[in-house]
């Protein structure tokens, strides 16, 4: 359609229809898939979004974190204006997007959004936020506790994913992360209950620790 006002001035052609979204919905979802961390963006799937591996030493515990030594911690996403990765901002994003997924399950249906994991026969929604459950999940303590985030002591400079070097920290354990977690792998528990029950059962179990953890704390 286009508006023409009586001075004959003519509008951009636009559309109107139930499916108006669909193409900005696809987009804002490949775009969790270039915030990926920890793996390299082949051109393939990234076009000129790619970049070689990052991030593959993640994590050595800060002296807050009442840990030694280091840990695997690599993947999950890059936050949104820095490569630290932080589990209250993946909290949030995650468990918006499982909720849209539960919600409207039919309009985040897509398996060919383009994503590595594409065509599997589960939806791309998912299995994007996979990649930062699995993540969220080595950031849980063997207490139940959940650390806070991962990220230098000071923000890297404007570079590559791949070039930023330097120490990698896991700061403390937090209740709003440890609550964010918990919530967040109970709904997770259920979604992926018809895909994965194994991976279902790992989320399940996590959310109870961490809740364990909070009642105690």
């Amino acid at each position: 359609y286009r508006i023409r006002t009586n001075l004959n001035v003519v509008s951009p052609e636009f559309i109107i229809a139930d499916t108006v979204f669909d193409r900005v919905t696809r987009a804002a979802l490949k775009g969790f898939y270039y915030q990926r961390c920890g793996v390299s963006l082949p051109f393939a799937y990234a076009g000129w979004y790619l970049h070689g591996f990052c991030h593959t030493g993640d994590a050595t515990f800060h002296a807050t974190a009442e840990s030694t030594g280091t840990v695997n911690a690599v993947g999950g996403w890059h936050d949104a204006g820095d490569y630290g990765k932080y589990v209250v901002n993946a909290g949030i994003t995650v468990g918006t997007l499982l909720l849209a997924h539960s919600l409207y399950p039919e309009r985040f249906s897509a398996d060919d959004v383009g994503i590595p994991e594409s065509g599997n026969g589960v939806p791309d929604l998912l299995d994007e936020v996979r990649s930062e459950l699995e993540w969220m999940l080595k950031m849980q303590a063997g207490n139940g506790g959940v650390f806070t985030k991962l990220t230098k002591t000071a923000f890297e400079s404007f570079v590559m994913p791949q070039n930023d070097a330097g120490t990698r920290y896991i700061y403390q354990i937090s209740s709003t992360a440890t609550g964010d977690f918990a919530a967040v792998m109970a709904r997770a528990s259920a979604t992926y209950l018809p895909y994965d029950a194994t991976f279902a059962a790992r989320c399940r179990t996590a959310a109870e620790r961490a809740w364990s953890f909070l009642s105690s704390h």
